[in-house]
């Protein structure tokens, strides 16, 4: 097989724009909220006023309408809602804080993993209450109080959920939630992880999110967002969650029954990620918190598989405050406003690529962003790679269209700190600009890429971690579904990713030496951690044999390891 590590084509230069942008003294005791940015990606964030959302229609970010789902014409009761949380388990009480015009109305459960979405619970004639957002800083929650609450039941599996509020004339919006597994990885080696910070942060409920302000007199963008608040993309249910579903209907239609996890869960207990072997992005995980990106890297180093089928993730740094409800992401103006800086400055609320930080996605996803790629209008993906082994069974050739427009949205390529052997799978050039945009280049090239850290790779002491980059935002997810054309062949193609990742299980968490067997020589290894914290030999750091990632290497590691070799007492 021939891998081809591709550098960025060169560009020609049409003109260039001037960011306008207006940099402002910032108090590091309590910084305020930012100014706004020149962002290609506003068009796909939109505002509205809270409150008064017209729901004469179902408002979406790709289109979606739910079968038997009916939205009321015309004027309409008002009605919004959120969940105390984005995630809980069996027993876990969910918390429902629902403002509605409508003297009664209902929650209709729903779970959207599936192309079906059946429903799981439906709770009737609730007494409505009218709350209207906060007078000032409504980002920052919407502060209302639990109208309902109802304890998750052994019988919600693990999945993506929608609550579907619904009125007396039947006006509804939705709020999505997950439901994680009891124990992690007792049923399932995948984990897919829910995109919410970037929907959190797209999220331009109460007048502002990270990226622009729509309150009168303050053009200042949020640096704090909360998860207390509806969304108001895709009739609430957030930013990019049609890619999601798209992308889970799927999985589970062939059979596969992966764990659902959020990126706060992850945040929260890093060590989760050690219970699976392949990690699914998909949807577009632009804001990531530094454990997140620790985890990863983490489940990378150890052998364990990543497939990212989005784009522009591992983008930008966020913090968590408030018990992790709060999302900050100070962005473009954190080296003048974030408060950590000069402080800890690891925790920047900036981009990964800065020297800042000095952690490129690239690095780890193999790709990075293609600047001006949303100005493009949308494009196929060709085959350049027809003998690898994703393209088996599809009968494809080099130069073949793959899919439909799936080079569309903001877009990956090869960027500088990319591996340097890396098969370009997919590729395409978007050349013709989008009628009134103004790309300040002739074209991005944009790429769907594959590596392995193994010796066939350049890495001679890597321990096999695949990682697959589909190099757009939706464009594959959108593939899925069955109105796209060739989406027999995207679905394929995303079956053989998987099918070969889980054919190639990382190293036991146990297994020290990665030689495949938990023996004598990992106990040795083991003890030499526990008796001098240092590495029983070069390259490998006592950090590996912390079993439950705690940061410690210490007793409990040592029972794991013993019940690894035994079996629990």
């Amino acid at each position: 097989m021939t891998h081809r590590k591709v550098g960025r084509a060169p560009v020609v230069i049409l003109s260039i724009a001037p960011v306008v942008g207006i940099w402002v003294a910032c108090s590091r005791v309590a910084p305020p909220q930012q100014d706004q940015t020149l962002e290609t990606v506003q068009d796909a964030i939109g505002f509205a006023d809270p409150g008064r959302v017209p729901r004469g229609s179902l408002e979406t970010d790709f289109g979606d309408t739910l079968p038997s789902d009916h939205f009321a014409t015309g004027e309409s009761q008002y009605i919004e809602g959120y969940t105390d949380k984005k995630s809980y388990r069996t027993g876990d009480v969910i918390s429902f804080h629902v403002s509605t015009t409508s003297p009664t109305y209902e929650i209709d459960i729903k779970r959207e993993g599936s192309w079906v979405r059946p429903r799981v619970a439906l709770f009737q004639n609730l007494p409505g209450s009218h709350f209207p957002p906060p007078t000032e800083n409504a980002w920052h929650g919407a502060q209302w109080p639990e109208t309902f609450s109802v304890a998750v039941p052994a019988t919600w599996k693990t999945g993506s959920y929608l609550a579907l509020f619904r009125t007396e004339d039947n006006t509804i919006i939705y709020h999505p939630f997950a439901i994680l597994p009891p124990i992690p990885g007792e049923s399932s080696r995948i984990a897919f992880v829910m995109n919410y910070p970037t929907r959190v942060a797209y999220n331009a409920w109460g007048g502002k999110n990270v990226y622009a302000s729509q309150i009168e007199g303050d053009d200042r963008h949020a640096v704090r967002v909360s998860y207390l608040r509806p969304f108001i993309k895709a009739n609430g249910r957030g930013s990019l969650a049609r890619a999601q579903w798209g992308f889970t209907a799927n999985l589970e239609s062939n059979g596969y029954a992966p764990d659902y996890l959020t990126e706060r869960d992850i945040h929260a207990n890093p060590g989760i990620l050690r219970a699976y072997d392949v990690i699914i992005f998909a949807g577009h995980h632009e804001y990531i918190s530094r454990p997140v990106y620790d985890a990863l890297l983490a489940h990378h180093d150890r052998g364990g598989h990543q497939a990212f089928f989005s784009a522009n993730d591992l983008w930008w740094q966020v913090r968590y405050e408030d018990d992790n409800q709060t999302l900050v992401a100070y962005r473009n103006y954190a080296m003048t406003c974030d408060p950590y800086l000069g402080v800890d400055d690891t925790l920047v609320t900036t981009l990964w690529d800065t020297d800042l930080l000095g952690r490129p996605g690239e690095r780890l996803q193999g790709t990075t962003t293609a600047w001006s790629s949303p100005l493009f209008e949308w494009e196929d993906y060709i085959v350049q790679m027809s003998s690898h082994w994703m393209f088996e069974g599809t009968g494809l050739q080099d130069g073949d269209i793959f899919g439909e427009l799936l080079a569309s949205g903001e877009q990956d390529y090869i960027g500088p700190h990319s591996p340097e052997q890396i098969d370009v799978v997919l590729s395409a050039r978007r050349a013709v600009a989008q009628e009134g945009k103004n790309p300040p280049v002739a074209y991005e090239d944009v790429a769907a890429t594959y590596y392995a850290r193994s010796p066939e790779y350049g890495f001679p002491d890597g321990h096999g971690a695949q990682v697959f980059s589909a190099g757009a935002v939706a464009g594959w997810c959108n593939g899925l579904f069955s109105a796209y054309r060739d989406h027999e062949v995207v679905r394929l193609v995303t079956n053989n990713i998987l099918n070969h990742m889980l054919a190639a299980p990382p190293p036991s968490i146990h297994d020290f030496d990665f030689d495949r067997d938990v023996d004598l020589y990992d106990f040795a290894f083991l003890q030499t951690c526990l008796h001098h914290a240092m590495p029983a030999w070069p390259l490998m750091p006592c950090a590996q044999v912390d079993s439950d990632a705690n940061g410690v290497a210490g007793l409990e590691d040592f029972r794991a390891f013993e019940d690894a070799m035994t079996g629990p007492a």
